[in-house]
């Protein structure tokens, strides 16, 4: 028998695209005292909902490539300004 450790591969959301679009997943969760956007790291979004196999792109998702239906929301800034 074969024994390996497994990695999961999780997306970066300080490097995503998603993390500031008007269609991302608002979901945060309390981390140490710093507030972090869990919801981007999601596989799903308001325009992605994942439903008939509807994810977002995996050069998205993992590469970090622009996404198709990007839109810039101009209050997302605010919270990653906040974290510099």
């Amino acid at each position: 028998m074969i024994r390996q450790d497994i990695h999961a591969q999780n997306a970066d959301p300080s490097k995503m695209p998603c993390r500031d679009c008007i269609y991302r997943d608002r979901d945060t969760m309390q981390i140490d005292g710093k507030t972090v956007q869990t919801g981007i790291m999601r596989a799903t979004c308001k325009f992605f909902d994942g439903k008939r196999g509807n994810w977002k792109p995996n050069a998205v998702y993992f590469q970090n490539e622009p996404c198709p239906m990007y839109e810039w929301d101009e209050t997302a800034e605010r919270f990653w300004e906040e974290k510099k």
